[in-house]
């Protein structure tokens, strides 16, 4: 709960010190990053109705996601690849390539619907298809344009 609450907040340093704690469980840290990241729902009043609630802006929810990603404790796996997926959608291209050096990172993970994520950022979409292991016909198949994704 503790750490939902500053993460939730957008306390960067506090974020940082409860990382270290060896108290801290690896679930703890997924469904508090879950929670911050809509992805799965994109649904932007949703996410717009969360961020009011916790006084975040999409800049504190960026912050403390780039803070958590690069811990040893997070699985950047977790979830079928979720952050990942967040960061295409978000068009977040540097972090996309650094996480696609990562072999845990899966960016074909629910039909590779990371590219779908990405179909209007033709920079992340370029990056995406030139890693090689998405798959443009199953996701034009699973996700043709103008579907709403919700799952």
């Amino acid at each position: 709960m503790l750490y939902e609450v500053i993460t939730h907040h957008g306390d960067l340093n506090a974020v940082e010190y409860v990382l270290d704690d060896p108290r801290l469980l690896k679930k703890t840290i997924h469904d508090a990053i879950t929670e911050m990241t809509f992805v799965d729902t994109f649904c932007g009043f949703t996410m717009i109705s969360w961020m009011d609630q916790h006084k975040m802006s999409m800049k504190n929810v960026h912050d403390v996601i780039k803070i958590v990603v690069q811990h040893p404790k997070y699985d950047i796996a977790d979830r079928d690849n979720r952050i990942f997926r967040w960061f295409c959608a978000y068009g977040e291209v540097k972090m996309v390539k650094r996480l696609l050096k990562d072999p845990r990172v899966d960016p074909s993970a629910k039909d590779s619907v990371a590219l779908y994520l990405a179909m209007y950022n033709e920079e992340m979409t370029k990056v995406l298809l030139e890693d090689g292991r998405v798959d443009p016909v199953i996701a034009a198949e699973k996700y043709p344009p103008g579907k709403i994704f919700v799952e």
